[in-house]
């Protein structure tokens, strides 16, 4: 046998060799890989509204959770636009499954700008845990 021969035997042995080292996608032949779920999602819908008088709220914000059947947990920040400057607050709100809650005015009369709001974090709530005999809509901490 030429060397050629030899040297092509060798490399399809040591192809063969790397190729059973290799490991094989379980998803190959079996079912489908189970995903996480996504936490539900949660916008913000803001609604202009008349004005009404002085003083009175010229834009208010919603909440909604478009889940229709998961309870979401969510974190929200709200930056308000003073002539002092900037204020900071952040949120905890519980948004049971299609729910819109009113978030509250985002623009009044003779500020500086209407307020800024950030959804920071949204968390999925199993009521299943917390046991039975319990009302829904009842958040954890009060169980």
């Amino acid at each position: 046998m030429s060397t050629t021969r030899r040297l092509a035997r060798l490399a399809v042995s040591l192809l063969a060799v790397l190729l059973a080292l290799l490991p094989v996608s379980a998803h190959a032949g079996g079912p489908p890989p189970r995903r996480a779920p996504r936490p539900p999602r949660v916008k913000i819908v803001r609604q202009p509204l008349p004005i009404r008088g002085p003083g009175s709220c010229l834009e208010r914000a919603f909440l909604v959770n478009t889940d229709r059947s998961r309870t979401a947990l969510v974190r929200v920040v709200e930056v308000q636009h003073l002539f002092s400057g900037p204020l900071e607050q952040a949120y905890l709100a519980w948004l049971e499954p299609g729910e819109r809650l009113l978030f509250g005015c985002t623009r009044w009369p003779g500020a500086a700008g209407s307020a800024e709001l950030r959804v920071v974090a949204v968390s999925v709530l199993d009521p299943a845990p917390f046991g039975q005999g319990v009302a829904p809509g009842t958040p954890p901490a009060c169980r």
